[in-house]
């Protein structure tokens, strides 16, 4: 049985939803905009598959890597990441990620995933919270290759943090395992 995650009018609600999330966190509105079309873009794809898909629906990793100079000035970055696969080609999760240097920061996101092959691409809305300074509304876009090796996946990754006019490039890599 095909049942659907996301229709046209569903999609929409979301963008709405995000671009109010947007006026209220100060996050920049094109970006919010952007991201926003580009889940209503993903949505038609977004089909639960009949039967099994060759693929585990879950999927938990630690990520381990670095932010760039600006903003996190190259901190190191430990993670956790769960994805929920809905389909083939689609999944939604949570991210937890906490960077530490001179600043302490913590990353809470919610991604939505694309996966094609190897290749998984994502959009992630969510919260930047550093110490001392509070909250602030960020969008990550991110991009990994996962190879499989003896049960695990191992994932090169490299993410963009758009927050508060910022830039924030963090690299590194994800070992996780589907279950």
């Amino acid at each position: 049985m095909n049942r659907p995650w996301c229709v046209g009018p569903y999609c929409v609600e979301h963008a709405r939803s995000i671009e109010t999330v947007s006026s209220s966190t100060g996050i920049n509105k094109r970006l919010a905009l952007a991201a926003a079309w580009a889940i209503m873009l993903m949505c038609p794809l977004v089909v639960a598959a009949e039967g099994e898909h060759g693929s585990h629906q879950n999927h938990l990793a630690v990520f381990g890597g670095f932010t760039g100079e600006a903003r996190r000035e190259r901190s190191f970055s430990l993670g956790l990441d769960y994805e929920r696969r809905i389909s083939e080609s689609f999944g939604v999760g949570a991210l937890l990620e906490g960077a530490s240097g001179d600043r302490d920061f913590w990353v809470a996101a919610i991604p939505f995933s694309l996966h094609r092959g190897h290749w998984k691409f994502s959009v992630a809305p969510g919260i930047e919270h550093e110490e001392g300074h509070g909250d602030h509304g960020l969008i990550r876009v991110s991009a990994g290759y996962g190879i499989k090796i003896n049960g695990l996946e191992i994932a090169p990754l490299l993410a963009v943090d758009f927050v508060e006019g910022d830039t924030v490039l963090v690299m590194g890599i994800t070992i996780g395992m589907g279950f």
